[in-house]
């Protein structure tokens, strides 16, 4: 969705929600301003999510190597799908 769709989409919903909600000016520009602000941190979190998840698998294959952990198939299974 692009900025335009998400603000159509919310102020749809927020004069939709209530009768007394009234979309003026200052409520348009205030929404707008948000939305600009967090389309960066927004278009970045897939990125972040991909990368947390990319180091987890990291440490659960580094604690597989342990001996201790070998005897678990569960372990063994993720270590060898990733090798």
């Amino acid at each position: 969705m692009n900025l335009v769709q998400v603000a159509v989409a919310s102020f749809a919903s927020f004069v939709l929600s209530d009768p007394k909600n009234v979309l003026d000016a200052q409520t348009a520009f205030v929404a707008l301003s948000l939305f600009n602000i967090l389309r960066f941190p927004m278009s970045v979190l897939p990125m972040t999510i991909s990368t947390l998840v990319q180091v987890s698998l990291t440490n659960i294959i580094f604690i597989c190597k342990d001996s201790h952990y070998r005897k678990c198939t569960v372990y063994n299974k993720t270590l060898s799908s990733f090798h």
